[in-house]
């Protein structure tokens, strides 16, 4: 049994819909305005919306635009009922958020069809988000504990050793640990570090993208962001096979998508200086591609990328805490370029995609 809420100002069409929904075992909760229907659904926060377009005191188009922006009526499935479907009106809805349309006047089988359909599509995405949930707390558990411990267990055992017997140490000895310890506290700084940006692009929009917007070629920033690396990695042999190409998005958040990617790129292949980096334009894109030649043990799921989860840890044995491909899903879907990656022919590829 789900519970329904029914806003419609026309008092024989809501009793209707009222008798047919207790019918099929249904909850049936009754609004006549979308005043109402907003407090109702606020109040009572239903399964499945059934809302009229034209109604007085606010519109249906009024109702789920507010209904939207509340975090715990966002998720409500919403179908519209009108007796003017056109395409501009359908179109408006479905930007809004509207799952679906019933014109009026509908059949009974229609009815029920659309609200079953609608519930059993809310269950399936309350399972799915329930799975990401625990898969999420288990990576947690998996990933901090590793990820803070080990760099912390180091500067602790370090510092101790030299706190206890710093007098039974050469200069060379002494330089040593002390680089353990800072290279150490780079490693947790730069975990960290990565988790509060993370947090920052979650609460990003599309919207905030598009007031932050910035024009540039993207061969001189690649070739900063690889200036980086030069004390990390031997890149002497990295091969930049570059076509000139201007991207127009948040040049904060590209530069450190290109980051990640470099960084995680020579670590897939254990600090091999023999990894590529080329971007390819044609009519309709261009590609930039991160490759190195690795032999894969892993397919690779984009759904499966994000925070704590890293992705072939049980084949490669990695530092960090998987916020970097994380990272550089979020910013291809805030700043709308496609994020790819996969194995190909014992190569590891990671691919940006900018449309033209």
């Amino acid at each position: 049994m789900a519970r329904i809420l029914i806003i419609e100002d026309e008092d024989e069409v809501r009793s209707n819909l009222r008798i047919l929904l207790t019918m099929y075992n249904h909850e049936a909760i009754e609004a006549a305005n979308g005043k109402d229907g907003v407090e109702a659904a606020l109040r009572d926060i239903p399964d499945l919306i059934l809302c009229d377009i034209n109604m007085p005191e606010m519109n249906g188009y009024q109702v789920i635009k507010v209904l939207q922006s509340n975090p715990d009526t966002i998720a409500i499935p919403f179908l519209f009922l009108t007796a003017h479907a056109n395409k501009d009106s359908f179109r408006e809805g479905m930007d809004l958020g509207a799952d679906d349309y019933l014109t009026k006047p509908f059949t009974i089988t229609e009815l029920i069809k659309a609200v079953d359909a609608r519930l059993k599509k809310s269950v399936i995405h309350e399972v799915t988000a329930n799975r990401k949930i625990e898969n999420l707390r288990k990576n947690i558990s998996l990933a901090i504990p590793h990820e803070l411990r080990t760099p912390l267990n180091s500067i602790l055992g370090f510092s101790r050793i030299l706190i206890d017997e710093h007098k039974e140490f050469d200069d060379a000895e002494l330089v040593s640990m002390f680089e353990n310890i800072h290279d150490s506290g780079k490693r947790l700084l730069r975990i960290i570090n990565n988790y509060i940006y993370y947090n920052t692009l979650v609460t990003s929009t599309p919207k905030d993208q598009r007031a932050e917007e910035f024009e540039y070629d993207i061969r001189p920033v690649i070739d900063e962001v690889i200036q980086e690396f030069y004390f990390k990695y031997d890149i002497s042999d990295l091969i930049i096979n570059l076509d000139e190409f201007v991207v127009t998005i948040n040049e904060e958040q590209f530069r450190k998508a290109i980051f990640e990617l470099i960084d995680n790129t020579f670590k897939f292949s254990n600090g091999s200086s023999k990894v590529e980096i080329s971007g390819k334009l044609n009519n309709d894109n261009y590609t930039l591609t991160f490759i190195n030649p690795v032999e894969t043990k892993t397919n690779i799921n984009i759904e499966e990328i994000g925070a704590f989860n890293q992705i072939g840890r049980e084949f490669y044995e990695q530092q960090g805490a998987g916020l970097g491909l994380a990272i550089v899903k979020l910013t291809s879907e805030l700043n709308k370029f496609d994020f790819k990656i996969y194995s190909e022919d014992n190569f590891f590829k990671v691919q940006l995609i900018f449309h033209i």
